[in-house]
């Protein structure tokens, strides 16, 4: 056995393979267990082989073995062996062993030691493995230190006191009579152990809440004292007043004031609150970490908080672009950035005042920067400022520094999406300048999906229009000089067989004419050159036939039907099988060909919501003016039913597809993989996503469910709510959705969001189509904790007359819980 901790690790480091590393670790395991074997070992040697165990720890080797060793070296009366102890039983043990329960006694007598330093680690060994077992079996420990006059233990006792709470709620009523006296103390340790004891009691134990809420003033005065100008020099931070205190009282009011069911107890505060918040934002200062920190936590609550004066946070967004323009301060930059990200849905119009400072950043040598930048830039976009920002995302793109792949299809994708949206283009030539730009410089990363849309926006210009014959001119001008980026060739090649004849009247940019050789050569030569990429040489394949019936020169329809028969010999035997097909088409007469291969009819432009890098749910691209807020009946707005607003960080929804949505370019190319039908997908099988017909009828609710609530009436829809089924933890809702009009009602689409403790199941509507007067259904399956109630938040869209309608409210009347 090696002779000390140092010498082992010389040798692992010193290890020159992965083999004797594995080697010298295992021998000198097998040598701490046999050494753990022998009872007569010193504490000195126990000690050392603890050493080893946390090295091993570290290298993230099994050390379970090392658990009974870690306890014994706990009941040494030297202070060195029950630092190492407990430092090992923090990190070796949790609070699901077994052998907890012997740590108990060890704890008990060290708690009540009458050194400080020894106590201190109890405290934070308890505080860090607690479980409610030994909650219970310590509780009246902590309880004792709480009441000492060391502040040192105290601030340690009130933080662990609030993992006691957590672990065991029923103690509340024990540490709940000591929140006065720590809130008393004029030591910032305890002040901070003081708040995290009253958000753990705030959350665990409802029926303190009232209680802890008539603390708000006494916080606020702290708050204020912080911020006075005597300040006390032990606890300052370059030049900023104790930032550690400060962030914990302003996170404490924050839970406070984000509970929307005791709204009516804390909004009479609402005004000392607006008060505080805005000494703190305008008193620290963000050019230092610490104060940004603060600035930063201050302007979270404001934005967390519904019912503040709005000139607030108009403050707070302002605020942010300071953070923002720090330009040495990228740390403070990333969290303006992300902040910003997370409001520009509550005050949009507010966020544009720093698009400058947000586009600036785009050019930072600071990827995470860029790319916070980038989706803030999508976040802000609008009618009004859509030239601008495109032109400047897009030099963005085309800047050799930025290749980075995601980033660039994240681009692409978005760009594409929003082009789709008519109510955003200033004009169409501008549309399709803009296509043209994105894909020369963006080729690479076009993929099908993407070549489908932008086919489908060519295919919807009116063939009598000029814009067409301008678009596909200038699109097979890029595809003609590079052969090398995929996505281009894609377009390009497709484009070519569908209006060769609109190409046959354009010229190239040397004024040279576009003829019928050069159209069928250009299909050739790219196959030749892309031999091997079998998706494009099916594309080629369509095309090729199909321009053979939009060219006259008879050499070019040889020089066609020869590269589709060549093809019929093709190794892949999709490519083989399309060849055939075609070539029997080929030869058929002029009128039946005629039929075959006319022009594709203008497919329906399915628009896309931008997507986003993170986990947040992109939301609809606003048209230059601000989003109202929807208030519940009492004149506020729920934090659990803001989710849509805030985009439901951690739990984004999926995306969901009508049944019927076609791929553009799979239907024309029938390529390899499920093609789109019109007919009802299996989702819609209600018995999919839920249980049985049979099972529900076996299954016994606990409670009894309501009749359908209405939740909207509008002079067009009605949406109503059936609760169909409660049982613990789970409901399931019916929702019913009819047409109030002699109209039909298309692209139907529901967005639902639920509280962040409980989680939502959709089925597919029955028909995204209403008729007259009509009614479809959609069913809901919500799971989350017991008794919690049951709130959502509903966006509603739908086509009527051609004109797109949104309707967004909030349903809470279900008197059942989960």
């Amino acid at each position: 056995m090696t002779t000390s901790l140092r010498s082992f690790i010389k040798s692992v480091r010193a290890s020159k393979t992965i083999a004797d590393e594995r080697s010298i670790i295992k021998r000198e395991s097998a040598l701490i267990r046999t050494s753990f074997k022998d009872t007569a070992i010193t504490h000195q040697v126990r000690r050392v082989n603890i050493q080893k165990l946390l090295y091993l720890y570290i290298l993230g080797e099994k050390t379970h073995f090392g658990q009974i060793e870690c306890i014994k070296l706990l009941a040494s009366p030297n202070f060195i062996d029950k630092r190492l102890g407990y430092l090992a039983t923090m990190l070796i043990l949790d609070e699901n062993q077994e052998v907890l329960t012997l740590l108990t006694n060890s704890l008990n007598n060290d708690l009540n030691h009458p050194n400080q330093f020894i106590v201190s680690l109890a405290l934070a060994t308890f505080g860090n493995i607690a479980s409610p077992e030994l909650a219970r079996d310590l509780y009246t420990d902590v309880e004792k230190v709480i009441s000492c006059n060391n502040n040192y233990l105290k601030k340690k006792a009130a933080i662990v006191a609030s993992k006691i709470v957590e672990k065991e709620p029923d103690l509340s009523e024990i540490f709940i009579s000591q929140v006065d006296q720590l809130l008393n103390s004029h030591d910032h340790g305890v002040l901070i152990g003081a708040t995290k004891l009253i958000r753990s009691l705030y959350t665990v134990s409802p029926e303190f809440r009232q209680e802890l809420i008539s603390k708000i003033p006494k916080i606020i005065e702290l708050l204020k004292s912080l911020l006075s100008s005597n300040l006390n020099q032990d606890y300052d931070l370059v030049n900023i007043h104790d930032p550690f205190l400060q962030i914990a009282l302003i996170r404490t009011l924050r839970t406070f004031f984000t509970d929307d069911e005791q709204y009516q107890s804390t909004s009479k505060y609402n005004e000392q609150l607006n008060d505080i918040l805005t000494i703190v934002v305008s008193n620290n200062d963000f050019s230092k970490n610490a104060g940004g920190s603060v600035i930063h936590e201050a302007v979270k609550t404001i934005f967390s908080i519904q019912n503040l004066d709005p000139a607030l946070k108009v403050l707070g967004i302002n605020t942010l672009g300071e953070l923002l323009s720090a330009k040495k301060e990228n740390n403070n930059r990333y969290i303006a950035l992300n902040t910003l990200l997370s409001v520009v849905e509550i005050e949009p119009l507010a966020v544009q005042r720093h698009r400058s400072t947000i586009v600036a950043c785009l050019s930072d040598l600071d990827i995470s920067i860029k790319r916070r930048a980038l989706e803030l830039s999508f976040a802000i976009l609008d009618n009004s400022n859509i030239r601008i920002l495109i032109k400047e995302i897009l030099n963005f793109l085309e800047d050799p520094i930025n290749n980075d792949k995601d980033l660039k299809l994240y681009i692409t994708t978005n760009i594409v999406n929003i082009l789709e949206r008519s109510e955003l283009i200033p004009n169409e030539k501008w549309k399709f300048d803009t296509l043209a730009r994105l894909v020369k410089s963006n080729g690479d990363f076009i993929t099908q999906s993407i070549s489908s849309q932008i086919l489908g926006l060519i295919i919807n210009i009116p063939n009598s229009d000029e814009l067409k014959t301008y678009t596909v001119n200038k699109l097979f001008k890029l595809g003609y000089e590079d052969y090398n980026q995929n996505g281009l060739n894609l377009i390009v090649s497709w484009l070519v067989g569908e209006y060769g004849d609109l190409l046959l009247k354009s010229k190239l940019q040397d004024e040279t004419a576009i003829t019928d050789d050069m159209l069928s050569d250009y299909l050739i030569s790219l196959a030749n050159l892309q031999n091997d990429n079998n998706t494009l040489i099916s594309y080629i394949l369509t095309s090729s036939l199909k321009l053979s019936g939009r060219i006259s020169s008879s050499s070019s329809k040889n020089k066609l039907k020869n590269f589709i028969e060549s093809k019929t010999k093709s190794v892949d035997l999709g490519i083989q099988i399309k060849a055939v097909s075609y070539s029997v088409i080929f030869n058929e007469p002029d009128h039946i060909k005629k039929g075959l291969l006319d022009k594709m009819p203008p497919p329906p432009i399915k628009v896309k919501d931008t997507i986003t890098l993170t986990n947040r749910i992109s939301k609809p691209l606003t048209t230059g003016t601000s989003i109202n807020s929807t208030h519940s009946n009492n004149g506020k707005t729920s934090k659990t039913e803001d989710l849509l607003l805030d985009l439901m960080d951690d739990e984004p929804i999926p995306n969901q597809k009508s049944s019927n949505e076609v791929d553009l370019l799979n239907d024309i190319f029938n390529n390899n993989g499920p093609q789109a039908t019109g007919g009802k997908s299996s989702s819609n099988d209600i018995l999919g996503l839920f249980d049985s017909p049979a099972q529900l009828q076996q299954q016994q609710p606990n409670k009894s469910t309501s009749l359908g609530i209405e939740a909207l009436k509008t002079d067009k829809v009605k949406v109503s709510f059936t609760l169909k089924q409660v049982e613990s933890g789970s409901a399931l809702i019916e929702t019913q959705i009819s047409n109030l009009t002699s109209s039909k009602i298309s692209n139907l689409q529901l967005l639902i969001a639920v509280p962040k403790t409980q989680k939502l199941t959709m089925s597919s509507i029955s028909n995204p189509i209403i008729d007259e007067f009509g009614i479809v259904t959609q069913d809901l399956k919500i799971v989350g904790s017991k008794s919690s109630k049951i709130k959502l938040r509903v966006k509603f869209e739908f086509d009527i007359n051609g004109v797109k309608q949104t309707e967004q409210f909030d349903f809470g009347k279900f008197k059942e819980t989960l």
